[in-house]
Order: C-alpha cells, then structure tokens, then sequence
C-alpha cells in the first residue's frame, strides 16, 4: 500500500467565519462593509472570521447578498448543520489530503483506477508535495483535475500540479475561473 494516510470521515472543512472571509476576498468585499450589512461591528466580524463563532446574531440575508452567499445555508450553518458524514475506508482507491496555510485548512481529493493507474484530482489544495508525492509513490497516471470552485485555496497548488503533469486536462465550471489562477495555469 502506498500514501498511507489514515482514512477519515469528511466533514466541512471551513467553519462559518472561514466561509465568510473566503467569500468576502474572492468578492473583495471590505470588513467594514461586511461588517456593515451583518449590523455588526468590524471587531466583531475579525472575530467571526477567527472563530467560527457568533458573538451576537447577524443579519445573514444581508450579509449573504453582498457576500454572493445563500443566506438561508449561511444561517443553517450557523447553526450547527453539517454535511452528512461519509466513511471512505472501503474505496482503496481514495485519498483525502488536508493542506493548511495562514489558517485556512483545505482538503482535495485523489482518485484512481487500480488497473490502468489513471488517475483525477479533485480541487488542489495550498500544497501539490503531498498530491505528487501520492501519485509517484503509486505509478499513478494523473488525467485529469477537476476544479469545484476557484477560491485560491481550492486552487492554489494547481500550477505546480499542471508543471508536473503539463498534459493534464483541468476542469472547471467556476463563473470565476477567469479571476483565478486557474486560466494562468492552462496557458
């Protein structure tokens, strides 16, 4: 067997304040305005972001319109919903690698046919080491990356990944793949 890395459930991996701040730099929304529509001071939305947690309640339709964010999802997640959790220790064939940076953490997923090797990533995460370390240590083949959106963490390792595997065809049905590295990395 090779990339050992223990099998866990996955689970969101932002909490609310990670959601907000991601969707506030992608959107280049500044603290005082998000601030602003949450009717909440900036203080206490640095401290949202940091946490995770709500100091007071928030206008979530508000904050969700100027943030491009679902006020209704923002709110359940608030609440304490979480995805369903899937236990991925029966497909041998699955890794689930957590890269972490100025205290964003991020997962991406690879996948891989036993037989032929050939293999597709899903998003890229802060770090390609790990990814490319996987697919040597495995023969593997990679074909394809698939981008789920275009937030730079889900992105950011994506040039060194089209370095390695130049002929890798990236995937992406992000509005805002023209803003990202993506485009940079398929030239």
């Amino acid at each position: 067997m090779f990339c050992p890395l223990p099998f866990r459930r996955v689970n969101l991996e932002d909490h609310l304040g990670d959601i907000i701040r991601k969707a506030r730099k992608m959107n280049n929304v500044s603290v005082s305005t998000a601030a602003n529509a949450a009717e909440i001071s900036e203080s206490e939305l640095s401290g949202l972001e940091a946490t995770g947690q709500l100091a007071k309640k928030i206008n979530f339709a508000a904050l969700g319109k100027v943030l491009g964010l679902n006020p209704q999802k923002l709110e359940g997640i608030a609440g304490g919903w979480l995805p369903a959790s899937e236990d991925l220790s029966a497909w041998h064939e699955v890794r689930v690698f957590t890269t972490a940076s100025d205290g964003l953490t991020v997962n991406c997923y690879l996948v891989w046919d036993e037989v032929t090797r050939a293999a597709a990533l899903f998003d890229t995460g802060l770090d390609a080491r790990p990814v490319l370390d996987c697919i040597a240590a495995g023969q593997l083949q990679l074909k394809h990356v698939f981008i789920t959106h275009s937030h730079y963490d889900h992105v950011e390792a994506l040039p060194v990944i089209r370095e390695a595997w130049p002929k890798v065809r990236i995937h992406s049905g992000s509005k805002n793949a023209r803003k990202s590295s993506i485009l940079a990395a398929c030239a």
